[in-house]
């Protein structure tokens, strides 16, 4: 969430409302609650008449015709009870325009554990720019090759590996209860010298397309199928699109993870790590200057 915030709208939004920026504001949240709870209350309801309205409610329900149509009454009941249109102020700038992105740095929390999590990543893709599916067929190859066998194996970590969205362009490397720090981030950065390297045969790459594509058609809840719907529509993928991202996976050629070496080797890749403190000050006694990661500790 954190690398995500610094490339994207949608990226910042999450993490404001999901991810360590949303712990800090509850915090304080919980302070302004004791000592100034009619403020507080004002918050809370100013958000609500400003989300809660007829116009720009959506509603989204997973289940059968028949069921759908014997809810419907309650649901129209329960929209009938809200007001028609939101209290916007019509003079408040659009989230495009009062948003500013964090910077992009090298960034590190200190918390009270033994073991790390620490996340890498860049983007790929600028905004608008034309992604491709195979590099998800890549990321995948990665994640269960070279990323599982250095940092999940042989590191120790509980879990590691990389992933691709394809929507905003992003690709980020994470590991997961990790006793490495520097460790990790060297396997990070060796990532782009093994896709240069990397010799795969037929069988390897039929392999990673079946894997992948296996991805796409994986069996979902009726909770998972109605959350996806819904996801689509607010973002406007299309069946035609999903279909091209589909055919694009199923494309992915050897050419494939050669154009995605070389696109992760002119990307800067930045840091977000969640570790102790220690781990976090022998990492920057091992960088330059300019290389080096802020330390927030977190209480």
């Amino acid at each position: 969430m954190r690398l995500a915030a610094r490339n994207s709208l949608h990226g910042y939004i999450s993490e404001t409302t999901q991810g360590v920026s949303y712990y800090e504001t509850v915090k304080s949240m919980l302070a302004q609650a004791k000592d100034d709870w009619p403020t507080l209350l004002g918050r809370l309801e100013k958000l609500r008449d400003t989300l809660l309205a007829q116009d720009g409610i959506i509603i989204n329900l997973t289940a059968d015709q028949a069921a759908l149509d014997a809810v419907r009454p309650v649901v129209d009941d329960f929209l009938s009870k809200l007001p028609a249109t939101a209290a916007v102020d019509p003079g408040a700038p659009s989230w495009a325009d009062a948003v500013v992105l964090p910077e992009r740095k090298d960034e590190g929390y200190a918390i009270t554990t033994q073991v790390n999590y620490v996340a890498a990543g860049t983007q790929l893709f600028a905004a608008g720019e034309k992604t491709d599916g195979a590099y998800y067929a890549v990321a995948r190859f990665l994640s269960r090759g070279y990323l599982w066998d250095n940092v999940r194996v042989v590191g120790g970590a509980y879990g590691g590996g990389c992933s691709f969205n394809p929507v905003s362009g992003g690709f980020a490397f994470s590991s997961y209860r990790d006793p490495n720090l520097v460790g990790t981030l060297d396997i990070y950065d060796g990532t782009v010298g093994v896709l240069e390297g990397l010799e795969i045969d037929d069988a390897a790459l039929e392999q990673c397309i079946v894997g992948a594509a296996g991805d796409l058609d994986s069996p979902m809840t009726s909770q998972q199928i109605g959350s996806r719907a819904l996801n689509y529509h607010l973002t406007g993928v299309t069946t035609e699109m999903r279909q091209q991202f589909r055919d694009e996976v199923i494309g992915t050629t050897r050419e494939s993870f050669a154009a995605f070496a070389a696109k992760l080797k002119g990307a800067k890749t930045r840091t977000a790590i969640f570790g102790s403190k220690s781990a976090l000050e022998e990492a920057n006694a091992k960088r330059g200057p300019d290389e080096q990661i802020s330390i927030t500790q977190l209480g």
